[in-house]
């Protein structure tokens, strides 16, 4: 999930940020990866006010048990930070749950991630 401030913020120029738009609507329609943008108009809710963060959830082992307890990472501006405390995973998948549900789908995303590409080559 992204947020619609990344697809408007030009980084490294507006050739670039063109480029990388189109990279990122390519493997959008990939069959194992799932995309959506949260756009402006949701308004700011609760699961946007996590700020960036990655949920991490690693496979069983050969015993059906978790390799690795899932794990909250956030990376910050003097380091990252990992979570992996149960409440504290819990929250953060509340907040994942809560932001997908609010965002548009993966089309209407795809579409959206399209349009800003025009708008940063001027068409």
């Amino acid at each position: 999930m992204l947020n619609e401030s990344i697809l408007r913020r030009p980084v490294g120029g507006r050739d670039v940020m063109a480029a990388q738009l189109d990279s990122l609507a390519e493997v959008a329609e990939l069959a194992n990866v799932k995309l959506r943008v949260v756009p402006f108009s949701i308004g700011l809710h609760h699961g946007l006010m996590t700020g960036p963060f990655v949920l991490l959830r690693f496979p069983p082992n050969g015993d059906g048990q978790d390799s690795e307890p899932p794990t909250v990472y956030q990376d910050g501006f003097t380091g990252a930070l990992f979570l992996d405390k149960p409440h504290e995973v819990e929250r953060f998948g509340d907040a994942f749950e809560y932001i997908w549900a609010a965002a548009p789908s993966e089309a209407t995303s795809g579409k959206l991630i399209r349009t800003c590409t025009k708008e940063l080559r001027g068409r």
